[in-house]
């Protein structure tokens, strides 16, 4: 019982349960968003977005995790054609990690593909000619904190979809 308690009383500070308007616009938007991604294209996704490309071939998931990506996984990994998140997870997702994800795109030039609600969908400018094959196996880059805050800058600006990446 005391458990119990504590569980719930441990739900009152999670943002998931008690912020209301997320889940709405969130459901709304995703559909809207996933229909511009090619059906076999290669696809990073926030946590929440997983299940809606569950049956992709090539699918990783990236976390909030304050963990060094090694940690995660992320020794070996493919090149994505696409990436889609939450806003919230460039505000909330845990240094080193995001630091490291948000240098990748903004290096390798991932522009907002489009921006729905608080979903990005983020596109590669070299997408896989034949997303079947087995993929380049591409390195995370050390951290480069600027890069990281102005690319996090240019993803949470509002209507940019399309435009250049800093």
């Amino acid at each position: 019982a005391a458990g119990l308690l504590f569980g719930g009383l441990g739900l009152r500070y999670t943002q998931v349960w008690t912020n209301t308007a997320f889940m709405p616009r969130w459901f709304d938007a995703m559909p809207r968003v996933l229909a511009q991604v090619p059906p076999r294209a290669r696809v990073w996704a926030d946590d929440n977005v997983t299940p809606h490309l569950a049956n992709r071939r090539w699918l990783r998931l990236i976390n909030y995790s304050a963990a060094v990506s090694y940690e995660l996984g992320y020794q070996k990994l493919f090149k994505p054609d696409y990436v889609v998140l939450d806003k919230a997870w460039v505000d909330f997702a845990r240094s080193p990690n995001r630091e490291v994800l948000l240098t990748y795109w903004s290096k390798n030039g991932f522009v907002k593909a489009a921006e729905d609600s608080d979903v990005l969908l983020l596109r590669s400018p070299s997408p896989s000619p034949r997303p079947d094959d087995v993929p380049d196996w591409v390195a995370l880059p050390e951290a480069d904190v600027k890069a990281a805050a102005d690319y996090a800058a240019y993803l949470l600006a509002e209507g940019n979809a399309g435009g250049r990446a800093p």
